[in-house]
């Protein structure tokens, strides 16, 4: 300590320093012999505000701690929800999702079909095979005859008359298949009608 400082003083004093600074304020004091006298005084001092009784704080010092307390540990912490009002929360996410899933459900159920026995839906289908029949019948045909003339047609375009011979088969393809399917449903009629 090259200057006096009263306060490295009143610290060494209280016993508040330690370590490399209490050794150098100590060595500074043993040379000094000011600063000796004051360090002496100083521990005089606090030896006799030792004894005095420890002075009792007013009844509104007292609340000014309690309130200045509380007003710390209201802006450190937030404030806590009660359970129950989680609890209300969640109850009221998990009647909304109750709510949308049994709407969901009822209209699911109000746009579908009405359940129909399997053999009334395969007579039901096969007749409207049979009433169609002449019109794919007649689209297959329509399609052969537009095939052939389509070939007495310069080759302008051989991609557009590639497709066209290509649906062609096609149709031929699906009439067969269309009357494969006809003849089945006939025979589920006949078999329909000799049960009942």
């Amino acid at each position: 300590m090259s200057a006096c400082d009263p306060r490295e003083l009143v610290l060494l004093a209280a016993a508040e320093l330690d370590g490399a600074a209490r050794r150098r304020i100590e060595a500074h004091v043993a040379e000094c012999p000011r600063c000796a006298a004051e360090l002496q005084a100083l521990r005089q001092g606090l030896a006799l505000a030792a004894r005095l009784p420890a002075p009792e704080p007013s009844p509104e010092a007292i609340d000014r701690v309690r309130r200045a307390a509380l007003g710390a540990l209201a802006r450190r912490r937030p404030a806590r929800r009660p359970r129950i009002a989680i609890l209300r929360r969640y109850a009221l996410t998990a009647a909304a999702a109750l709510v949308a899933l049994v709407g969901w459900s009822l209209v699911q159920q109000w746009f579908a079909p009405d359940p129909v026995p399997p053999g009334h839906v395969a007579v039901a289908d096969g007749r409207e095979l049979t009433h169609n029949w002449d019109r794919w019948q007649n689209a297959v045909t329509d399609s052969a005859v537009l095939t052939e003339e389509l070939g007495t047609l310069q080759q302008s375009d051989p991609w557009t008359l590639a497709e066209i011979r290509l649906a062609g088969s096609a149709s031929q393809k699906a009439g067969d298949e269309l009357q494969e399917i006809i003849e089945h449903v006939e025979l589920i009629e006949h078999d329909a009608a000799d049960g009942s």
